[in-house]
């Protein structure tokens, strides 16, 4: 028997999972201490399913899952002040409900396993699709029984056995998996690519051209600062180093700009947003900047939608030079840099990989913009 870890018995809260549906146009969700808790409202277009209820099966007892993701993705769907922040945001972007933001999660920024929003990276999509399921398959597995005790009958010990089966069943029967697990898996995964204005230099820079009402950004992922590179090109050990630099340019209206150009060079992150189709396939339509507004007691979200006139990767080489003085003695300095390669990347930009439990192989190819 799959057994599941403590934070299953906290099963459903209202952001977590949609249980069983009434007549009434309300969903019911269970309580931890009561199975059944307060109702919300249905929305009037509901989040598409990517895994109905009668397809999501418990987990095997061979299966194979990380925990500690598993738990990542559990304490982010039960925190409330998250959920209702990225509500927020999503009203504020003014999405659909078959629509989802890309921004990656603050609180992977800065661990060890930096792991950027990237639309190259083919793996991010699987990974996403196997989280989510697989933390309802586990939400969906029995729970362990305290065995039968010294004092209880082998009767008692069955019908206890029954009705903690039957209670178990009447929680997790009705689970199913929708976009906006799919979306919550996607960021949990993901740390936000960021820019800032504090270094301004060939890495990382925000930059706005008010006669042609275009704003520039760049940002080196991980990030680095150049002088700081270059300064170990003076070292004699420095053996070379690699800078890949994400570069962004898109219309900014001027009038915007006067409104929100301050803000975006306080710090700026970038994400997609993306579309659902009939073929539960996605498809990035546009780029999104998210900053914060220092203008009101709490600060509030500046978002903008957009279509990019550039979104390219650049690889660097930053390389030493070694000359050497009439006395005979070396000297080390930096080489010219040099660029090694770009990639650019298309938006529209489809994903050519069905989400849910019928999957194809990864592959990216432009998307016509509908």
């Amino acid at each position: 028997m799959a057994h599941a870890p403590i934070w299953v018995a906290c099963l459903m809260v209202p952001l977590c999972v949609t249980a069983c549906s009434k007549k009434d146009n309300h969903v019911y969700i269970p309580d931890e201490a009561e199975a059944l808790s307060e109702r919300i409202q249905i929305q009037s277009n509901p989040v598409p399913v990517l895994v109905t209820a009668e397809q999501l099966q418990p987990l095997a007892p061979t299966d194979e899952v990380d925990d500690g993701t598993l738990e990542g993705f559990h304490q982010q769907l039960t925190d409330k002040q998250q959920q209702a922040d990225w509500q927020a945001l999503r009203q504020q972007l003014k999405l659909k409900p078959d629509q989802i933001v890309w921004l990656g999660s603050q609180r992977r920024r800065f661990k060890e396993d930096f792991n950027p929003v990237d639309l190259r990276k083919a793996e991010a999509y699987p990974q996403a699709n196997q989280l989510m399921i697989n933390y309802f398959r586990r939400l969906k597995s029995p729970n362990s029984i305290e065995a039968q005790g010294e004092l209880e009958t082998t009767a008692d010990y069955q019908q206890r056995l029954e009705s903690a089966q039957q209670q178990h069943q009447q929680l997790t029967g009705k689970l199913k998996v929708d976009l906006s697990h799919l979306e919550l898996a996607l960021n949990v995964l993901h740390a936000p690519v960021c820019f800032n204005a504090d270094d301004q230099d060939a890495y990382n820079a925000i930059e706005y051209d008010a006669d042609h009402e275009t704003l520039s950004l760049r940002t080196s992922i991980p990030y680095v600062i150049e002088k700081e590179v270059l300064a170990q090109a003076y070292n004699p050990n420095f053996g070379g180093q690699q800078v890949e630099v994400l570069k962004v340019e898109l219309h900014y209206p001027l009038d915007q700009a006067k409104r929100n150009l301050a803000d975006l060079k306080r710090g700026t992150c970038l994400g997609y947003l993306l579309q659902l189709d009939a073929g539960q396939r996605l498809t990035v339509k546009q780029l999104i900047l998210s900053a914060y507004s220092s203008d009101t007691a709490i600060p509030q979200p500046v978002v903008y939608r957009f279509q990019p006139q550039q979104l390219r990767y650049d690889l660097y080489q930053e390389q030493q030079e070694v000359t050497r003085s009439d006395d005979g003695t070396r000297d080390y300095h930096p080489k010219p840099r040099q660029l090694l390669h770009s990639t650019d990347i298309p938006i529209p930009q489809q994903i050519n990989y069905r989400f849910g439990l019928v999957n194809t192989p990864v592959e990216t190819q432009g998307a016509s913009d509908e």
